[in-house]
């Protein structure tokens, strides 16, 4: 069986098949290459790979490159290919694979100091200060407990006893 992850991880963005398992980390057929046409994920102990296409012109680009069909009828829009893991290169390019981003040293470095400038740009949130009433109303020579503004510094409402007359 054909570990993707060995064979290509490094050139190809290589997925889970969303399958739910508690071995997952085992099992090495449970990746594949998603690409806009189609997808390629391991088939067979031999360690043959096989692409599933999306439509039947990439099903027809596949099969004129001479790889053995092995499921769906011929000229069918799903079909499934098998082929060698040599030709991955040639089969990724059919189905327009999703590629990992290759960064040179110069690059990441670059990156690097763009991130580092960003971050210094940002600044901490202000503590927003919690106003103590008790605190205030003793330091404001106040005995009573009611205090003149309450937290959050907004302050307090007057409330009337009779509601204002209409007319």
């Amino acid at each position: 069986m054909t570990d993707l992850k060995k064979l290509a991880g490094q050139k190809y963005r290589v997925v889970d098949d969303g399958t739910d398992d508690s071995n997952r980390a085992e099992r090495v057929w449970c990746y594949e290459i998603r690409g806009k046409y189609g997808k390629i994920y391991p088939q067979g102990w031999n360690g043959d790979l096989a692409v599933c296409n999306y439509g039947w012109r990439v099903g027809s680009k596949i099969a004129a490159s001479g790889f053995p069909q092995i499921s769906g009828p011929p000229g069918c829009g799903e079909a499934v290919f098998r082929f060698p893991p040599g030709d991955l290169d040639r089969v990724a390019a059919i189905i327009k694979a999703g590629r990992r981003r290759q960064a040179n040293p110069e690059r990441r470095a670059r990156l690097a100091e763009t991130l580092a400038k960003a971050r210094s740009r940002i600044q901490p949130r202000a503590s927003v200060p919690v106003w103590d009433c008790q605190e205030a109303s003793s330091q404001a020579g106040i005995a009573s407990d009611m205090p003149t503004k309450p937290a959050g510094g907004i302050a307090p409402v007057q409330v009337q006893d009779s509601p204002p007359a209409l007319g």
